[in-house]
């Protein structure tokens, strides 16, 4: 297939693109390690031309995936032990009372809150929680399988969850169950509709499926990685840790 490229720009060190870093007139929000500085995170931003600017910095210890938004100034810093919340010119850490391992953060677009997968220390229980953008929580819901990837509805009216077992499911902001469906592979990517209502959902067996309430629309198999029958993998996504074992 041909591509055109409306721009091409080159970054050294650039962390995971964020779901949301992109506005609606074509700007791009990015982060990069600082070349000169340790422990300080660029967040640069790039118009619809590629010209590129920063648009501010935070310091932090070292992190695999920033967080944020092209609409609001909400920036998440994930380590596999903490999250570190930049709001205001303010950092503060989420929950830092409590030990668990992170497994996926969702940041919604509007910015006002977040969803996050975590496991205690020893990975036996799991749980769903979602906070609002100052870092309260808001409610917590125990999975009974592993969480392989959270996901927010733009407004952060909905939240999805997909786990190992391939369940996948969607709550609203009160925590009542909206859709589920049971997958033949866990879900390894996911976005959700403004009104959550559909899912679009990526499974490690190479599965794009869309999914109305529960009910996939349709499906379409990728070409796999690497040799034939080979599946997709949660370990080959950029700064992302496979899962101890305990």
């Amino acid at each position: 297939m041909d591509v055109n490229w409306r721009w091409h720009t080159r970054f050294r060190g650039l962390l995971p693109l964020a779901p949301h870093a992109m506005a609606d007139d074509g700007q791009v929000l990015v982060a990069r390690p600082d070349e000169l500085e340790a422990r300080k995170y660029q967040i640069v931003r790039v118009d619809a031309g590629g010209a590129a600017r920063e648009a501010g910095c935070v310091t932090v210890e070292t992190v695999r995936q920033v967080c944020l938004t092209a609409e609001a100034p909400m920036l998440i810093g994930a380590t596999d032990d903490d999250l570190y919340l930049f709001r205001e010119g303010r950092k503060s850490r989420f929950l830092p009372d409590r030990r668990v391992t992170y497994l996926s953060v969702a940041l919604a677009r509007s910015g006002g809150c977040f969803a996050v997968g975590q496991t205690d220390m020893m990975f036996a229980g799991q749980t769903l929680a979602l906070a609002d953008a100052s870092g309260k929580l808001l409610w917590t819901k125990e999975m009974d399988a592993p969480i392989g990837v959270v996901g927010l509805s733009p407004e952060g009216r909905v939240v999805a969850v997909g786990l190992e077992s391939g369940f996948l499911a969607a709550y609203d902001a009160g925590r009542a169950l909206l859709w589920e469906a049971v997958l033949d592979a866990p879900v390894v990517a996911l976005a959700l509709s403004a009104e959550g209502g559909r899912c679009v959902a990526a499974t490690a067996a190479g599965v794009v499926l869309a999914i109305d309430r529960g009910d996939v629309a349709w499906r379409v198999e990728l070409p796999a990685q690497g040799a034939p029958g080979a599946g997709w993998s949660p370990g080959v996504v950029p700064g992302r840790r496979r899962r101890r074992q305990p």
